[in-house]
């Protein structure tokens, strides 16, 4: 009678084959989870866009969607009658460290940093964007732009109604 202490190359390579299989199937999870990322912070940005819009149309308050981020996170508030960003309130995480977020106006393509960008509805359901310290910067909001490392999701915006959708 034999007796084997060891292992066979069939037995090595079928564990080798199941860790490769496992280790794949984690790295589809990680890349779709921050697909994912992107696919909430334009759902959010562009629910908020048509609130805000209908709101500002058809209410006294005018409220603000401001989006600045601050250390390694995007984050966003909504306020009413503001247009100055407060960089202390990091309750509305909308991206991480991998996320990055850009407007671009008529002109310009710019990233939304740590300047962070105000945008508002006035009653004809015009567009307007504003700095961090309330300035109008532009009346011609095109898009807002959320990328990602694997993904990118455009908010176009209609410049005449300044109806938002995602493309």
């Amino acid at each position: 009678m034999k007796n084997n202490k060891g292992y066979t190359l069939v037995e090595l390579m079928v564990v080798i084959a199941i860790i490769g299989v496992v280790a794949s199937m984690t790295m589809v999870g990680v890349k779709m989870s921050k697909s994912a990322d992107v696919s909430y912070a334009a759902n959010t940005i562009n629910s908020y866009m048509a609130s805000i819009r209908m709101n500002n149309m058809s209410k006294v308050t005018m409220q603000y969607l401001h989006i600045y981020k601050d250390k390694d996170s995007y984050y966003y508030t909504i306020e009413e009658n503001d247009k100055t960003i407060d960089f202390s309130n990091h309750e509305n995480e909308i991206g991480n460290v991998d996320t990055a977020i850009f407007y671009q106006t008529s002109g310009e393509s710019v990233i939304a940093n740590n300047n962070g960008i105000c945008i508002t509805y006035n009653r004809a359901g015009e567009c307007k964007l504003y700095n961090k310290s309330g300035t109008l910067i532009g009346d011609d909001l095109r898009s807002v732009t959320i990328a990602g490392p694997s993904k990118k999701t455009v908010i176009k915006v209609l410049p005449a109604i300044g109806k938002s959708y995602i493309k």
